[in-house]
């Protein structure tokens, strides 16, 4: 089926247009920016204007586990689902982590051989070639359950950032950063892992300027 773009026009009342080219000031009065003010704080965002990072539930465990990883200069091993999602969240973390000291890994199952999330096959691989200390799941674990108790048996903490619906019984982990799991607004786990980084950053202040020596 053909599909045809409508594109809604500029609200008329409005006094004055912002001081923008005119179609980003048409999209920002669109989506509710109808000021200078507020176009600029949209467009210049800083860590100041967000939501504390600290609502996410469980995120105060997540953000002790991993200083107390950094600190003790363990293995960290960021596990990711094969999409978009998934590896972005991925890329985030092992930056931020790296650039902070971290000894971070990377894994990204096999989508064909070893299949989405965390599998017995993946995480099998995961701990024979990373030999991870703490392992941090990124969009995926919420349903995770066994697996998750099977690493833990194996002397490996988990950290889970996710978006999915969680199960009625939830994986017993060090922390299940989720924001279905409270009453926050839904986000993708992209979002989960900035707010990670965000926390480690308002808890730790001093890791911003190695952040920043680093050039992340």
């Amino acid at each position: 089926m053909n599909k045809r773009w409508v594109i809604a026009s500029a609200d008329p009342a409005l006094p004055q247009p912002l001081p923008l080219p005119a179609p980003l000031a048409r999209v920002l009065i669109q989506r509710g920016f109808r000021d200078p003010e507020a176009a600029r704080r949209f467009l210049n965002p800083q860590l100041r204007q967000l939501h504390d990072p600290f609502a996410l539930p469980a995120m105060g465990a997540a953000v002790e586990r991993v200083l107390a990883a950094l600190d003790r200069h363990e293995r960290i091993v960021i596990y990711g689902d094969y999409d978009v999602d998934g590896v972005t969240s991925s890329a985030l973390l092992t930056r931020v982590l790296r650039a902070v000291g971290g000894a971070v890994a990377n894994f990204l199952p096999h989508r064909i051989d070893e299949g989405y999330g965390l599998s017995a096959e993946g995480l099998a691989r995961c701990v024979a070639e990373l030999r991870p200390q703490l392992l941090i799941a990124v969009d995926c674990g919420t349903s995770s359950r066994a697996e998750i108790a099977g690493l833990k048996r194996a002397g490996v903490d988990v950290i889970v950032l996710d978006h999915h619906e969680p199960p009625a019984e939830l994986p017993e982990c060090v922390a299940l950063v989720n924001p279905k799991c409270g009453a926050g607004q839904p986000f993708a786990s992209v979002g989960v892992a900035f707010k990670l980084a965000h926390a480690l950053l308002k808890q730790r202040r001093t890791l911003a300027e190695q952040i920043g020596r680093a050039h992340v």
